[in-house]
């Protein structure tokens, strides 16, 4: 995939400037890039963002009431009423019938992070408190 991607399709020239900007990238990040791990901003937003993800995991794995999956994060079912019910869900499922798709998100301080009606973070605790388990209709 070359840069130009989202406007034409590469020609060989474009393909030559897309290697050329990543073996800078590429350069940069192994000689004069700062190291974003040591980074405490970055290391705090990992760990929400780990944290955030486990809460999401858990809910998903209570779908399974009846113990019925072997491991309900695989199962079809269980991940297809996840989607229907908002556990997963984004802004551009908006409008598709097997998704929910009503979560709103914004950029604050760098981080992707839902909104609510009012513009207003909303933690992932929050959000994922307030999914009823019923279908969005």
């Amino acid at each position: 995939v070359a840069y130009c991607e989202a406007d034409h399709a590469a020609k060989p020239e474009d393909i030559i400037e897309s290697v050329k900007i990543t073996k800078k990238v590429i350069e940069n990040y192994l000689y004069g890039c700062p190291d974003m791990k040591l980074d405490g901003r970055v290391a705090q937003r990992k760990e929400e963002l780990i944290a955030d993800a486990r809460l999401i995991i858990n809910k998903i794995k209570k779908l399974d009431k009846d113990n019925k999956c072997k491991d309900p994060l695989i199962s079809p079912a269980i991940i297809s009423k996840a989607i229907k019910i908002g556990i997963l869900d984004a802004p551009h499922l908006c409008g598709v019938k097997a998704a929910k798709g009503a979560i709103r998100t914004m950029f604050i301080d760098g981080k992707n992070l839902t909104v609510d009606k009012n513009y207003k973070p909303v933690s992932e605790k929050d959000r994922l408190d307030r999914i009823s388990g019923q279908p969005y209709r």
